[in-house]
């Protein structure tokens, strides 16, 4: 299964560990949960995402959490997340 890397989230689920932000092979967006046995643990976190010729993560503050990306027509898109344990 081809997965292109987005990159480091930071500590997205706040326990301590880097975590990773992905595209997997049906264009969804996964969150890998860092552990000290590396990405054990993986959630969708989006879908549809083929359409963007770029994502980066942006920001995180407190319980929110931001994702930038661009389309392929030019668009910037600012998605959202609010995270709850």
């Amino acid at each position: 299964a081809a997965m292109q890397a987005i990159g480091n989230a930071g500590d997205w689920n706040t326990d301590g560990k880097t975590d990773i932000i992905f595209l997997n092979e049906k264009k969804e967006l996964l969150l890998g949960y860092g552990s000290t046995a590396g990405f054990t643990k993986f959630a969708k976190i989006g879908h549809g995402w083929g359409v963007m010729s770029y994502i980066g993560r942006a920001h995180m503050a407190g319980n929110k959490r931001n994702l930038y990306a661009v389309a392929k027509d030019g668009k910037l898109y600012r998605y959202e997340w609010e995270w709850r344990r």
